[in-house]
């Protein structure tokens, strides 16, 4: 049994903190109105996560990658991009920094191979909240309040929920596939798994569903013998999917395709960069009431509504960035997917279990960002962070820094920087 060292342990502790704040926070603390509490809450645990590696950052070379370059290459658009429309507030400021603190933390900790720690601790706390979600249907039962919206955990609907459980279901197949496992361990991930499930059925989330689905489909297919057999029968699945879940409920499916089109004649007017990051909701009811006006007897006039997001993060990111920052943001996840799948051909199949996890969390994600609005709740950018530092490995190496105290330096710059905007931000 392999020794754990102070920094591992440290590492666990910080990282249980980060996961539990994004998902189990749910308390009144007086702060800007623009950040949630889980925001808050996984700002003050990054500048921590941050602080610690001034202390035990001992690495002796840091090797920069091309995912490295393309990430930096989107934050400065993104920054010069708000900075030119005057967007550039305290609280973007503040979760740019603490993003991008966290991408250099799992860069330098994925090396270390701790990310089967942070899968165990990410299954572990989900069963909490997947518990937690099991007691409220319970009692929504017991006292007749409504079920469809009642299984929420500590979030404010049960989207966040859903995507807290589907997201965590990578992690609990992961470690099953870790052949040094127990028999009791693998019964305690199984037992999990079920009950992750069972949560995420009674939260009547379709997107969580379809999530689910692609990330069953997708670890059949990478793991299965049969893989060219299961592209074509998994475009099926998904797609009847997508037929039933319409069907399950198709106001609310005909209320965000309404929207879908009204961000569309938007995005028409400035398609190449964007409205900036304020200007969807700013003004989106505008390009409604001019859609209503020249269609009064329109079937979708009962279902406007003030609305805030697009329920698609890449007609979002469109609108708000233009074509430039869609395409630089696709260009990323293209270009790391493509070196992780040359690395799989190149390893066989005997490396499956190691590729595996980062484009699982990928799948889990993707059906969220076209259906509904993950990248509002910070788990689904801690887990995209997580999941991008583990492709960056697999990238080509263009330098390599010989500098003992380099990622303990940037992580103090970062919490110089960060503490006086989450200061601030309070």
């Amino acid at each position: 049994m392999q020794k754990l060292s102070w920094q591992h342990i440290g590492f666990a502790t910080l990282f249980s903190l980060l996961v539990a704040s994004c998902m189990l926070l749910d308390i009144a603390v007086v702060h800007d109105s623009r950040i949630m509490v889980k925001w808050f809450g996984c700002c003050v645990v990054s500048i921590l996560f941050a602080a610690s590696y001034v202390l035990w950052g001992k690495r002796q070379r840091i090797y920069i990658r091309i995912a490295d370059l393309l990430v930096a290459l989107f934050l400065i658009y993104i920054i010069s991009h708000d900075y030119s429309r005057g967007d550039l507030s305290e609280p973007v400021l503040l979760r740019l920094a603490v993003m991008t603190l966290l991408y250099l933390i799992f860069r330098q900790s994925i090396e270390d191979n701790t990310f089967n720690t942070c899968c165990a601790l990410l299954l572990g706390l989900t069963v909490i909240l997947a518990v937690w979600g099991i007691v409220q249907f319970a009692q929504a039962v017991i006292y007749h309040e409504p079920l469809h919206t009642a299984v929420t955990g500590g979030f404010d609907n049960p989207a966040g929920f859903a995507l807290t459980l589907a997201l965590s279901l990578p992690s609990a197949v992961y470690l099953l596939g870790l052949p040094e496992l127990f028999k009791w361990q693998r019964a305690c991930i199984y037992t999990a798994l079920a009950i992750m499930t069972f949560a995420l059925l009674l939260s009547a989330s379709r997107t969580g569903y379809l999530s689910a689905l692609c990330t069953g489909i997708y670890t059949y297919a990478l793991c299965g013998k049969k893989r060219r057999q299961w592209i074509g029968l998994s475009m099926m699945l998904v797609l009847l999917s997508i037929g039933l879940l319409y069907l399950f409920k198709q106001d609310s499916a005909d209320g965000r395709s309404y929207i879908a089109f009204c961000t569309w004649q938007q995005i028409t007017d400035a398609p190449w960069w964007g409205h900036g990051r304020y200007g969807f909701s700013a003004e989106y009811m505008g390009y409604q009431a001019e859609y209503l006006s020249s269609h009064p007897n329109s079937r979708f006039a009962w279902l406007a509504d003030n609305v805030h997001h697009t329920f698609n993060e890449w007609l979002y990111l469109w609108v708000r960035y233009g074509i430039v920052g869609l395409l630089l943001c696709v260009g990323i996840l293209l270009n790391i997917i493509w070196q992780h799948l040359k690395e799989v051909c190149l390893h066989g199949r005997r490396d499956v279990a190691r590729f595996y996890l980062p484009t699982a969390f990928l799948v889990a994600l993707l059906p969220f960002t076209l259906f509904s609005y993950p990248m509002q709740y910070p788990l689904a950018w801690v887990v995209l962070m997580m999941a991008i530092a583990m492709l960056a490995q697999h990238t080509k190496s263009v330098a390599c820094l010989r500098a003992k105290w380099l990622l303990p330096v940037v992580s103090l710059l970062g919490v110089c920087s960060a503490l006086p905007l989450c200061y601030r931000t309070i």
